[in-house]
């Protein structure tokens, strides 16, 4: 239940947060509407998992990518 929940809130957040900046369009309110967009995609990815295979919060965090400290990367 708690899982419906969030991810219901985090869609409304994203669905307002996407009208309020269409109507006034900042850099706030586009980092808001972006942030609130991984919130709706991480809930659902989230709550499709098994209970047993949920990774942690830091698990996750460990796994995304970082910026590379090859050089070569960014010729």
């Amino acid at each position: 239940m708690i899982s419906l929940i969030t991810r219901v809130a985090a869609f409304v957040a994203f669905v307002v947060l996407g009208i309020v900046w269409s109507s006034e369009q900042t850099e706030t309110l586009a980092m808001l509407w972006a942030v609130s967009f991984v919130l709706v995609a991480v809930s659902a990815l989230w709550s499709d998992l098994e209970p047993g295979s949920r990774p942690s919060p830091s698990a996750i965090w460990a796994a995304l990518p970082g910026p590379s400290k090859n050089p070569d990367d960014y010729r």
